[in-house]
């Protein structure tokens, strides 16, 4: 599952003031859904901070869809025994 994320680095006064934000999260099936929304939120994100922020960037991140359904449903684990 990919993840478009984007960060933002807020203008600071001095290094290491702020760290990097996230402005805005889609994941692929809906950014796929709905490109022309995908494109209209990230340049509405851009333009609602290009004066806090110095910069931003859009990253994909790759993340194991199993891994996040296991933390969203989690299940109990099966316990294999013998009786002896």
């Amino acid at each position: 599952m990919k993840i478009h994320v984007l960060f933002g680095q807020r203008k600071e006064a001095y290094e290491g003031e702020y760290g990097p934000e996230v402005l805005l999260a889609w994941d692929e099936f809906t950014a796929d859904e709905n490109p022309d929304g995908f494109h209209e939120a990230v340049q509405k994100a851009m333009k609602a901070n290009e004066n806090e922020m110095q910069a931003m960037i859009l990253v994909d991140l790759q993340i194991d869809q199993s891994q996040i359904r296991s933390l969203l449903v989690p299940t109990r684990p099966t316990l294999h025994a013998e009786i002896v």
